[in-house]
């Protein structure tokens, strides 16, 4: 009887680390009958697929961040590297190389975003957004007029107003960070798919418990269909005049910093014409019920 039940429990650890090794490499789960095993199997299996599950995990972010660095910083190098070797192929006056410095100037700003969105992803846990340490009390549309400066230069630069109003109180309990990495995002974004002339209004609003960012622009809009699929991180929507859908990680940062603050963010149409993005954020005070920190106001 002993070798017996010792043949059948060996038998069924083979098929595990027969099953584990297929995992490892093809993915999936493992698949092993162990309903008649002895519980300390169904342990064995059971650690083993949620170590597999992790590894997996950990490997799609790895996957990603490498896509990510692929998508996010490969335009704007070869944009500086062809204008760069087509400005030294002869002698130019100086009115010309301005004009190449500032091209310049805009694909480094791109470099620039795109670094900060992927400091912001990678800082991430493979869990999700961690407020527990990064939470802080802050007035969020101070913090705005202050962070949107980059993103005022930008606009100037493409002809663009770029307006900045808040109402109510704005004091938020939150990542700080993380929040400002969002508006951010929004705003350049509406400044991308603005015109020359256009204007990019940007409102930080508290009323109720709640804090609405509106963030509107007179662009060509978001379709119907693609309202949704544009938060997904590397979503490559139909270009027009150039321009392209999303910006890289910055949509799918800004649904992630919402969405771990247990907020929404919605898009639609501006009366402006082009696409009214808006963030809805509670103040913060259910976040209170995981420790004893008061929340100032």
């Amino acid at each position: 009887m002993g070798r017996m039940l010792l043949n059948g429990v060996s038998k069924t650890l083979r098929q595990v680390a027969e099953s584990a090794r297929h995992v490892a490499h093809k993915g999936g789960s493992i698949r092993v009958d162990i309903q008649n095993a002895p519980q300390e199997i169904h342990e064995v299996v059971n650690a083993l697929q949620e170590m597999l599950s992790k590894a997996q995990q950990e490997a799609e972010r790895n996957r990603v961040f490498t896509a990510s660095m692929a998508h996010e910083l490969r335009s704007p190098i070869q944009n500086l590297m062809g204008e760069t070797e087509v400005a030294l192929i002869s002698t130019r006056n100086s009115a010309e190389y301005r004009r190449v410095l500032e091209s310049h100037l805009q694909d480094l700003r791109d470099l620039a975003d795109a670094v900060d969105n992927l400091v912001t992803i990678c800082s991430q846990p493979a869990s999700g957004w961690d407020l527990k340490t990064t939470r802080e009390s802050f007035e969020l549309a101070d913090e705005a007029k202050l962070r949107l400066a980059r993103e005022s230069g930008y606009a100037a630069a493409r002809g663009v107003k770029l307006n900045l109003e808040s109402s109510g109180n704005t004091r938020i309990y939150g990542d700080r960070e993380g929040l400002l990495r969002a508006m951010r995002n929004l705003t350049a974004n509406a400044i991308e798919w603005s015109e020359p002339g256009g204007q990019v209004d940007v409102r930080v609003l508290g009323e109720n418990g709640e804090i609405d960012v509106v963030v509107d622009d007179g662009g060509p809009g978001v379709p119907e269909e693609l309202k949704e699929r544009i938060f997904e991180a590397f979503f490559r929507g139909p270009q027009a005049r150039g321009r392209r859908i999303g910006y890289g990680l910055g949509l799918a940062i800004v649904r992630a910093a919402v969405d771990a603050h247990g907020g929404v963010v919605e898009v639609g149409r501006s009366p402006k014409g082009g696409a009214r993005f808006r963030m809805r954020l509670p103040r913060g005070h259910h976040l209170l019920q995981v420790d004893d920190t008061p929340l100032p106001l």
